[in-house]
C-alpha cells in the first residue's frame, strides 16, 4: 500500500470510527450588522430556555460567565457572548455535542464572542439547510472535532480560533465553508478535512501545529482534501504541521494563491532516514489537481511539492492529476528537504525546478 493510500485510509478510519463520514451540503451565508439584544441571559439561567422562548431572529445575549449545557438551535437566532475569553459554554454531557444547529427549512444563526468547549465528541454540529456565521469565538478542547459541517449547510468563520481536538473542522458532502482571519492549530490528527463534493475558501488564516500528537501514528496534515472537494487557499499560512502541509487525493481541485507553506513535516519521525513516510509541503495523489500562484513553499521536511510516485519515494505510483505553477519564481520553492532524505534524488519531472543548479528535494512530479 502506498503512503498516500495509507494516509487517506487512516483518515477514513478515524472518521468512520466516530460516525463522521455520513457528511452531506450548500452556498455562501449572509452577513449583517449588530442588532440590539432581545434578551440577556445571566449565569445560572438557561440558554436553551431562552432559545426555545425566543421569536425568530431574536438576539440572545449572554453575560460573562460559564454555562454547563448542551444546546439545540432550530430557528434563526443570534447567540452573542461578552467575548470569547469571558463567555463559556461547556458541555454538560461530554458524550454529546455542545451545540447542534439543525433544520430542514432554511434558518440563519449567528454565534458571536463565545468559547465552546468540553465535548468528548464535537463542539458544534451544523446540519440541514442552516446558514451559520461564527465571529470572534473559540472552540477549544472538544474531543473529535470542533466543528462538523454537513448536509447542505453553509458556514462562515471569521476571526476565530479552533484548537485541541482530533480535527478542528470537518467539511463534507455538499456543504460550503468560508474561513477568514482565523487560526486552526494544535489538532492531533488534522486541522481541516474536506471531503465529498464540499467546497471551502480559506483566506488570511493560519493552519499550524496540527498532527503533532504522539497518538498520531504518522504526523497529520494541516489540510486534508479528498473525493471531489474543491478548495481555494489565499493569503494564508500553513506551517509547522506534523506531516504534510496539505494533502490531496481523489479528484479534488485546489488553488493556492499568495500563501506560505513552510516547516511542515515537523514531527521527529519525518526526519528519520528509515521513516517510511514522506512529509511534504504539498502532497498530491490519484487524480487531484492543484494550481499554485505566487506562493512560498519552503523548509518542509521532504519535498516542497510532490506527487505520490515511486520516483518521489513512495512505495507505489498513484498520481494521474495535474500541477500548474503560475507567477512563480525559482526561489519561491526553496530550502525544502530539511530532513536530507531526498539527497541524491534531484527534482524529477517536467517543471522549472528540474535543473542541475537547484538543490535536491524541492519538487517531484511526473
Amino acid at each position: 500500500m502506498s503512503i498516500k493510500s495509507w494516509r487517506y485510509g487512516l483518515a477514513a478510519a478515524v472518521l468512520v470510527a466516530f460516525g463522521l463520514l455520513s457528511l452531506a451540503s450548500g452556498s455562501v451565508p449572509w452577513v449583517q450588522g449588530q442588532p440590539d439584544c432581545t434578551v440577556t441571559v445571566q449565569p445560572g439561567q438557561s440558554i436553551q430556555q431562552a432559545i426555545d422562548e425566543a421569536k425568530e431572529g431574536a438576539v440572545i445575549c449572554l453575560a460573562a460567565g460559564t454555562w454547563g449545557e448542551n444546546i439545540k438551535i432550530r430557528k434563526s437566532v443570534t447567540l452573542r457572548g461578552a467575548g470569547r475569553e469571558q463567555t463559556k459554554i461547556k458541555s454538560k454531557q461530554e458524550s454529546q455535542f455542545v451545540m447542534e444547529i439543525k433544520s430542514d427549512a432554511e434558518i440563519k444563526v449567528r454565534i458571536e464572542g463565545l468559547n465552546v468547549t468540553g465535548s468528548a465528541l464535537w463542539g458544534l454540529e451544523i446540519r440541514g439547510l442552516t446558514q451559520v456565521v461564527i465571529t470572534n469565538s473559540q472552540f477549544l478542547y472538544n474531543g473529535v472535532t470542533s466543528i462538523r459541517l454537513w448536509d447542505r449547510a453553509r458556514l462562515t468563520v471569521v476571526g476565530s480560533h479552533l484548537s485541541f481536538s482530533a480535527i478542528a473542522i470537518i467539511i463534507g458532502a455538499s456543504s460550503r465553508a468560508i474561513i477568514t482571519n482565523s487560526q486552526i492549530s494544535s489538532s492531533w490528527f488534522a486541522g481541516i478535512i474536506i471531503s465529498d463534493s464540499a467546497q471551502a475558501t480559506i483566506t488570511s488564516s493560519q493552519i499550524s501545529g496540527n498532527g503533532l500528537s504522539l497518538f498520531t501514528v504518522k504526523g497529520g496534515s494541516g489540510i486534508l482534501i479528498n473525493d471531489s472537494a474543491q478548495v481555494t487557499i489565499t493569503d494564508s499560512q500553513i506551517s509547522g504541521n506534523g506531516g504534510d502541509g496539505t494533502g490531496a487525493g481523489g479528484s479534488t481541485q485546489m488553488e493556492i494563491r499568495g500563501s506560505t507553506i513552510e516547516g511542515n513535516g515537523a514531527r521527529a519521525d519525518c526526519s528519520k532516514k528509515e521513516n517510511p513516510y514522506v512529509c511534504n509541503g504539498i502532497t498530491l495523489g490519484a487524480e487531484s489537481q492543484v494550481k499554485i500562484i505566487d506562493s512560498m513553499i519552503r523548509n518542509n521536511a521532504d519535498w516542497g511539492v510532490a506527487a505520490a510516485l515511486n520516483q518521489c519515494g513512495y512505495g507505489a505510483s498513484n498520481f494521474t492529476g495535474k500541477v500548474v505553477f503560475e507567477d512563480m519564481m525559482l526561489n519561491q520553492i526553496a530550502g525544502n528537504n530539511t530532513s536530507g532524505n531526498q539527497n541524491g534524488m534531484g527534482n524529477p519531472g517536467n517543471h522549472y525546478w528540474n535543473r542541475a543548479d537547484i538543490p535536491d528535494g524541492q519538487v517531484c512530479l511526473p
